[in-house]
Order: structure tokens, then sequence, then C-alpha cells
């Protein structure tokens, strides 16, 4: 499939002064409520911070002025002005939010979005205001990125191939043994079916991530897992599988003792199941020819076939 290139990514690529990395997500073991935790590393030399469009939305009070770029945060609880500033992202989108009598979709212009994060509470945004005002409520949506570490526990990447035939196409994940966290959480919590996304990013010359560089190359979940320990080294490997690996899997219930026994304890209606298709001998015969008989033995006594 052949993908169009943003002009951003084509000029770094020409200039030759770019670096190519990876962002891992392993997602939380979904059944456990109590495990919120999602494991982000990257294989890039300094931390990578992503964007993505979502559709949570955030109000905060700001002070904008007429005709200008500049804007701050005018909440004034001090800590909680802080947090807030904190979660600005460039390439978050800007609405205002309320009567358009006191500002409205008019206070910032539709479609204006944060342009750079300054010191706290200001922030500029792409576009100038088109009204004055101490205390309109801005509503943010989009850009907030998840911060992927380079802490060096993502130890190996299996390479990742495209085909044009539908396959089950699975990857080997290798996670420092270091990190005890992602074992310990792994160990009690369970690794099966643990979701796992790959994407693959481009850094300019200063490791700043290129706008719109940002591609989902591989999604998955963990089949299996490893743990490999010696005086040297110590490490995780999970063995990743898209969702195809499932496709040809019989589901729901099955004609066998131990299906029946789960749904009805008492019924033992499938314990022969397994000799469907056998041939029946008739005669008289032993309990002890019996059994010989179930296992597939021809019996000593009399018999005829039917």
């Amino acid at each position: 499939m052949s993908r169009g290139l943003a002009s951003a990514i084509t000029d770094e690529l020409a200039s030759g002064k770019f670096t190519m990395a990876h962002l891992v997500s392993i997602e939380p073991y979904e059944f456990d409520a109590s495990n919120s935790g999602t494991f982000l590393y990257t294989d890039a030399p300094v931390d990578v911070t992503d964007q993505f469009t979502s559709t949570q939305e955030y109000g905060y009070k700001c002070a904008i002025t007429f005709d200008s770029t500049t804007a701050s945060l005018a909440d004034a609880e001090g800590e909680r002005r802080t947090t807030n500033h904190a979660n600005l992202k460039v390439g978050m989108l800007v609405t205002s939010y309320g009567d358009k009598k006191y500002g409205g979709t008019y206070s910032v212009g539709l479609g204006n979005t944060i342009a750079s994060i300054g010191t706290e509470p200001d922030f500029t945004l792409t576009n100038a205001a088109l009204r004055t005002s101490s205390q309109t409520e801005l509503l943010f949506s989009g850009g907030l990125g998840h911060t992927y570490k380079a802490n060096g526990f993502l130890r190996g990447l299996g390479a990742i191939r495209e085909q044009s035939s539908i396959n089950i196409g699975s990857i080997k994940l290798g996670i420092s043994g270091v990190n005890q966290t992602v074992i310990s959480d792994i160990l009690t919590n369970g690794h099966l079916n643990r979701k796992v996304t790959v994407k693959r990013v481009f850094l300019d010359s200063n490791y700043a991530l290129i706008t719109d560089a940002v591609f989902s190359v591989y999604s998955g979940r963990i089949e299996s897992m490893n743990i490999r320990d010696s005086e040297e080294d110590s490490m995780m490997e999970l063995s990743v599988a898209n969702h195809w690996v499932d496709f040809e899997r019989d589901s729901g219930r099955q004609t066998n003792n131990t299906s029946q026994q789960h749904y009805f304890p008492n019924d033992v209606s499938m314990e022969f199941a397994p000799q469907t298709g056998k041939k029946l001998r008739w005669g008289d015969v032993s309990s002890e020819d019996l059994s010989s008989m179930m296992q597939g033995k021809r019996s000593t006594r009399r018999s005829y076939n039917q």
C-alpha cells in the first residue's frame, strides 16, 4: 500500500539529518480493574511524546487579548493551574466554551490551535484572538500525547513485514528483566491477550518529533512469554501475534465430556463421545474386555461384526 508523506517529513528526509525510532505500548490486563498502567517504551535516544486526536475535552479559564496570539491560564488556584498547564500540548485544538454573547466560539476563532507552550501560565495560539477576555473558558481537545521512555528497557523488536495476503503476523518483543515493575505486573495479572501497539516515528536533528511523522506499523496481542535469567543478563521475551492468529479456531462448546461437565456437572452423556465412528463389537464380553475394546483393541472372546 502506497503512503503519501507530508512535506515536513520529506524535507527532513532529504536533509539526511533525521533519526528513526519505535514507540511500543503494552496495555494493562483488561480484566483487572485495579491495574490501570500502560507501559510505554522507545528505542530513541530521548523520551518521545507523540500526539493523537482525542475525543476527550478539557475546559480551562484563560485570559486572551484581542488581535494577539498570546494567552495564559487564568485559574488562580496555584497547584491546579500548574497541573492544567502541564496538560497543554502543542497542536491541541482550541474552541471557546459558553455563550457567544460573552465570547463563545468567536473569542479565539474556529480552528485555532496551540502553537507553543511557554512558562506557566502562558501559551500561544496559531491565530490571533478575536476579542479580549480575562476569564473566558476555552475548550481544549486533541493533541494530548503519551510520553514513551528511553530508559533502555526496550531491548529487542522483531522485524515487521507487510504482505498483500492475509496472514498470521507475529513479532518478538524483548524487555529488560531489570524492570521489575513490568515483570511483577505480568506475573501477577497475566500476560495473555494484552494489547501491544508499535509505532514508527521520525525525529529531526534535535531529536524533536517531526510533524505528522507517526505511523502505526503493528498491533497485536501477547500469546506467550519467556523469562531468561543468567549471570550476565535478564530478559523477558514476549511473543505478539495479530488478530488473525485465532481466525481458524473453533469457538463455542465442544462435543466432549470436559465441555459438557463445565455446563452440566452431573451429565455424563458425552462420556463416550470420543468413541463415535468406531466399530462396535457385539457378544459376551467381560469388563476387562470392554476396557480393551474402548482402547481400540480386539476382544479375545467370541464376537462378530454388526
